[in-house]
């Protein structure tokens, strides 16, 4: 018998990055929504005796009243609201309707999306998101429409004034003023005195007239110079019969609502960003902690409870030091946000443009992983509602053609990008226009429209983004 001995050494090279204390810290807070956040301000100040709340957008006394009054609701009212809550109302009645998976799903996503009152929480076109979203512009109209008109008639919407617009559109007899009104013109009703509100409707007539545009058919069922105030007098009759708040007979059900951490407005052109920070309390380091830590420790008391206050002192520093980079992180991200869609802010959700993650982090110098943590919870409110970070992040799709080069078409890079979720705009807005068509339009038709709108985009690219669209083939239409 032979006995052989082999000895092999294998040698494997790897590279571990370690992350700190401090950076993991900072990437848990950093994940944070603001709710959560302010819960972990009040945890941690609570734990640690060396970090003080020096500022809270409730003062303590308030605080205190708040809690002894839910203290005393609670006694009084010790069972729960056991009236059907507005989403299972309107699941109920949703489920009862013959409808598609995709619309059904979809309307499920709205019902789950509304208040107690029946508002909005997040824009309904966050739901048209490019990374996950198989349903567009049209289905996401339909299923509005849908839902609003459900008992009570008045619901998912963004507000009182589209609440009652919903609600004068389905009354049985129709008031063309109020409509008017209702429709982008609610201010009018401030205040409610018939005589201000028809001094105000002719001067936006007359100030119409002025304007280049001006179509006389604008005014059409709006004779505006020929109003009095007894008309205005029955429009303000009309409209005080509808209910401000149709979700008023139902159960709470779970609170829902978002904090938002941006607020992005346009004013006289342009895009202002702003945060409201002032919520969220603001802390410092104990002043009594901070004179124990200077003064000098002899016996083995004192020195052990001058670690402790030192080690204190640090983790409170550190806990300060991460907030300040979650506020400066997500202050960036946002500002990034709305210079990169800044057409959006302007013009609306067809006017998304590509915008990657990784964009942004090489902006921000950061990786990619913590751009997915700025934009985990955080939310964006603007014109058209509330949106969540990550809904500004689309990949690209084709481009458009910006100007003509000499005898030669210009390549992508030197075309405008545009994002998935536009393109999918434009082929439901062709497809709309051409609904009446005696031929429906093919999806190689589809795509010559978008070429000649400038959109280089393949028939087998249309054919996808209709599918997602839920919208049927030319033979199916």
């Amino acid at each position: 018998m032979e006995l052989s001995q082999r000895a092999t050494q294998n040698q494997n090279l790897s590279q571990i990055q370690k992350m700190s204390q401090q950076q993991i810290l900072s990437m848990k807070v950093l994940s944070l929504a603001t709710d959560e956040l302010e819960n972990e301000i009040y945890d941690f100040a609570e734990k640690n005796p060396a970090l003080e709340i020096s500022k809270d957008a409730y003062s303590p006394e308030f605080r205190k009243k708040k809690s002894k009054a839910a203290d005393f609701d609670t006694l009084i009212d010790r069972t729960a609201d056991n009236r059907t809550s507005l989403y299972d109302h309107l699941e109920f009645q949703l489920n009862s309707m013959n409808l598609s998976q995709p619309e059904h799903d979809l309307g499920i996503k709205l019902i789950e999306n509304l208040d107690s009152a029946g508002h909005h929480i997040l824009s309904p076109y966050s739901f048209v998101d490019s990374s996950d979203y198989e349903l567009g512009e049209n289905l996401l109209k339909k299923m509005l429409s849908i839902i609003q008109n459900l008992d009570p008639i008045g619901t998912c919407v963004k507000d009182v004034s589209e609440s009652l617009l919903v609600q004068a559109l389905g009354a049985a007899e129709k008031n063309d003023l109020a409509l008017f009104i209702l429709d982008g013109h609610f201010d009018f009703l401030d205040p409610p005195r018939p005589e201000k509100i028809l001094r105000k409707l002719k001067d936006f007539s007359a100030s119409e007239k002025n304007l280049k545009s001006y179509d006389d058919s604008f005014h059409s069922g709006h004779d505006f110079e020929n109003l009095s105030v007894s008309d205005v007098e029955e429009t303000l009759d009309f409209i005080k019969g509808l209910d401000p708040n149709p979700a008023r007979n139902f159960g709470d059900g779970s609170p829902n609502y978002v904090r938002v951490d941006a607020e992005v407005k346009v004013l006289d052109g342009k895009i202002v960003v702003s945060f409201p920070e002032e919520e969220l309390p603001s802390m410092e380091i104990s002043s009594e902690y901070e004179r124990v830590c200077e003064s000098r420790a002899d016996s083995e008391s004192e020195k052990a409870n001058s670690r402790f206050v030192k080690q204190s002192i640090f983790e409170a520093k550190s806990f300060i030091e991460a907030l300040d980079y979650r506020k400066s992180s997500v202050k960036k991200a946002a500002l990034e946000i709305a210079e990169r869609q800044w057409e959006f802010f302007l013009k609306g959700p067809a006017f998304l443009k590509p915008f990657l993650q990784k964009e942004l982090a090489s902006v921000l110098k950061v990786h990619e992983t913590t751009v997915s943590r700025i934009a985990n919870k955080k939310y964006l409110s603007c014109n058209f509602g509330v949106f969540p970070f990550g809904y500004f992040f689309t990949n690209q799709v084709g481009g458009k053609k910006v100007g003509e080069g000499e005898g030669t078409q210009k390549n992508l890079s030197q075309n405008e990008a545009l994002s998935k979720e536009s393109v999918k705009f434009q082929i439901a807005s062709i497809l709309s226009e051409h609904k009446d068509n005696k031929k429906p339009l093919s999806d190689q038709k589809v795509a010559d429209i978008l070429s000649e709108r400038g959109i280089k985009v393949a028939r087998r690219t249309v054919a996808k983004y209709r599918a997602e669209l839920n919208l049927g083939s030319s033979y199916e239409r």
